[in-house]
């Protein structure tokens, strides 16, 4: 089953590339297997579909520099309104 999941910089990778510096998410999960970069900008976060099979290989591959989560429940990060689930 394909998840859909967004991946995040860190803060200090974020920084980094605001200082000039080149940190590419789909640089470091280019090596995981039936991973698909839907949307988003790559030094900042990216929409993914990937199988559940890999999402715990591509946190482990991502640990440290970048943060990993549902990407509905980033979609309702800034929303007023109050998610129905």
């Amino acid at each position: 089953m394909r998840e859909k999941l967004v991946v995040c910089l860190s803060s200090d990778l974020m920084v980094a590339n605001a200082r000039g510096a080149h940190h590419d998410i789909g640089e470091m999960v280019k090596s995981i297997p039936s991973l698909t970069i839907v949307s988003g900008d790559p030094s900042i976060a990216v929409s993914v579909e990937i199988d559940g099979r890999y999402t715990e290989r591509l946190r482990t591959a991502v640990n440290g520099l970048c943060t990993v989560g549902p990407d509905q429940a980033f979609r309702t990060l800034g929303n007023r309104r109050v998610p129905s689930w």
